[in-house]
């Protein structure tokens, strides 16, 4: 066990840590901003039609698959609709929390 954990260690740089640093934290304040919005029951449909779209295509269910995939180009394409409120917010606005510079 030790051994696996110095071995990923060795691979993992310090820029691989920085850049995992710097995803997590755009990722908090998107979900900070959306939070208490419709987008987030909209995140979990979409959550859920990916996972029953990857289930599917690990069974061979083509037709259901073909479905699932229509299905998400179609909420793709209505994302900017729904999420306009937010695009609209400056994407500074990201490096502030509660009016703080973080």
């Amino acid at each position: 066990m030790l051994q696996q954990i110095q071995g990923i260690m060795s691979i993992i740089g310090w820029l691989d840590i920085i850049d995992i640093l710097i995803v997590a934290t755009v990722l908090y304040k998107i979900y900070i901003m959306i939070r208490d919005t419709r987008a987030v029951a909209l995140l979990k449909g979409l959550i859920v039609l990916l996972v029953a779209t990857l289930i599917s295509k690990w069974l061979s269910l083509n037709v259901i698959n073909w479905l699932l995939q229509k299905t998400m180009t179609v909420v793709l394409v209505a994302l900017p609709v729904v999420f306009q409120p937010l695009l609209r917010i400056k994407p500074g606005r990201l490096l502030y929390l509660n009016g703080k510079p973080v």
